[in-house]
């Protein structure tokens, strides 16, 4: 496969090359090892000779090779931009082209089978060989073989080029090849096509270290949302005991430059930690020494022997809270700090439960867990009833009152018709139903009743007064008239 690794200078793009040949020494030390890193020396590791009008050919190396080849833009095969514009062809190619000018300007000195081979040699057409030849006559066979010149010229970039267009086919052969680069865009696109990973390595604040992005395809900027892309990366710490191998600037070292303000970042950090680390260790020790620490500040304070006694108990009794929530769980049990700790409750007839005083927030009923261990208050503001008018939900107590303080929530809440228990609730004394009144009873009410009415009708009949009421005109007589009036 190609693999391309671009970074700035001094980012430890070689180093990392050296680590790669390192490893396939000690992987494959068989396998066949080309790179151009200046000042290489390692076992198993050829050099690659390259010049300006001899390009290196990976093509001319065996099969199956490992191909390093360090600051790949500046081979005319492989750059983005012309390298070949002062290309030449070898010194004895150009100088048969100026042999061969140079025997056309000198026709007339040639011998006679020279002169036959020249003129047939550039398809001259004559009858009889001519002993001289006209001035244009020449200049048309020097034009000739300058244009000859110029095309095997061609030829030679064409196929320099040929190097990296022939880059696609480096997977049919086995070869390994691996370009490095201080940019990718410098790169022309048949590198680029022939990519199958492209690694970018960034070095922070001059520290011996590096991140590596790994890439499937080759990145031709860097920035933000190409480091979000990355496939994968990974810090990779600079390998020292691999600067005697090759020549490099890294050999030497070099002072990191850390921001102050990072700096303070980082060490903020860590004292933090300590300190968190500190503490947690200090609480743990004070818990479990709590009941020895107990025992002795008793012995130490205690008062006069009439009231020792009473003080002890009560210290037994009401032990901290941290020790009791630490010995309630099951994994310290067994503790030797537990341990005693119960036998002191169990001698002094002490309980583990610790008063406390309960506390209640009415305006909260929904988020209250109570006990019934917490049951002392007789009476307080209890959410009991609300009322939801235009939308606006009104909380009151069981008095009446209104309760400011109730979330709107709760107060649909209970409205909707989930109340909440209520743990203060005095049981009603039950009512005992009464006896029915017998017949007799029933017979005596019923007729002083009666009585009482016929009275107050008597009364009201000795003050009745009689009123005329004129009829008027037309009226009807109503049908249900009898006796003498019906006439």
């Amino acid at each position: 496969m190609l693999d391309v690794i671009s970074a700035p200078p001094g980012t430890g793009k070689t180093l990392h090359c050296v680590e790669i040949i390192e490893n396939e020494v000690r992987k494959n030390p068989n396998r066949m090892i080309f790179t151009n890193i200046i000042g290489l020396n390692m076992q198993g590791v050829l050099p690659i000779t390259s010049s300006a009008n001899k390009p290196f050919d990976w093509r001319d190396v065996p099969d199956g090779s490992l191909i390093v080849y360090d600051e790949a833009h500046e081979h005319p095969a492989f750059s983005k931009y012309d390298l070949l514009k002062n290309y030449q062809l070898p010194a004895v190619i150009d100088n048969m082209f100026d042999m061969e000018v140079a025997r056309i300007n000198d026709y007339e000195a040639l011998k006679t089978f020279e002169k036959e081979q020249l003129l047939k040699k550039h398809g001259y057409v004559y009858t009889d060989l001519p002993e001289t030849i006209k001035v244009k006559e020449k200049e048309e066979l020097i034009r000739k073989v300058r244009k000859t010149q110029s095309f095997t010229l061609d030829r030679a970039k064409e196929d320099v080029l040929d190097i990296g267009r022939a880059l696609t086919m480096h997977r049919h052969f086995g070869y390994d090849i691996i370009f490095v680069t201080q940019k990718p865009d410098l790169l022309n696109p048949y590198v680029k096509a022939a990519t199958s990973q492209h690694l970018i390595l960034r070095r922070l604040f001059k520290l011996p270290l590096a991140i590596i992005y790994s890439y499937a395809e080759v990145q031709d900027q860097f920035g933000n949302a190409t480091r979000k892309n990355a496939l994968s990366w990974r810090i990779w710490f600079f390998p020292k005991r691999l600067y005697k191998y090759y020549i490099s600037a890294e050999s030497h070292p070099v002072k990191p430059q850390i921001p102050m303000g990072l700096l303070a970042m980082v060490v903020g950090a860590l004292c933090l930690i300590g300190y968190a680390t500190y503490n947690t260790k200090n609480s743990d020790a004070e818990l479990f020494g709590a009941s020895q620490v107990s025992a002795s500040g008793q012995q130490k304070t205690a008062p006069d022997s009439n009231q020792s006694a009473t003080n002890n108990a009560k210290d037994v009794t009401q032990p901290s809270t941290d020790l009791i929530d630490l010995c309630r769980m099951a994994v310290n049990v067994d503790t030797p700090q537990c341990k005693k700790f119960f036998d002191d409750l169990t001698n002094s007839g002490g309980s583990i439960r610790g008063e406390s005083e309960f506390v209640y927030d009415g305006n909260k009923p929904f988020d209250v867990d109570y006990t019934p261990t917490d049951l002392k208050p007789k009476d307080f503001p209890r959410f009991k009833n609300a009322i939801v008018y235009n939308g606006k939900c009104t909380a009151y107590s069981q008095q009446g009152t209104i309760m400011h303080k109730v979330s709107k929530q709760d107060c649909h809440r209970l409205a909707n018709g989930d109340r909440p228990f209520d743990y203060f609730a005095e049981e009603k004394a039950q009512v005992q139903p009464t006896a029915p009144a017998s017949d007799e009873n029933y017979k005596k009410s019923y007729l002083e009743n009666i009585a009482r009415l016929d009275a107050e009708r008597h009364v009201k009949a000795q003050d009745a007064t009689v009123q005329e009421e004129q009829i008027p005109f037309g009226t009807k007589p109503p049908q249900d008239i009898s006796g003498a009036n019906s006439l």
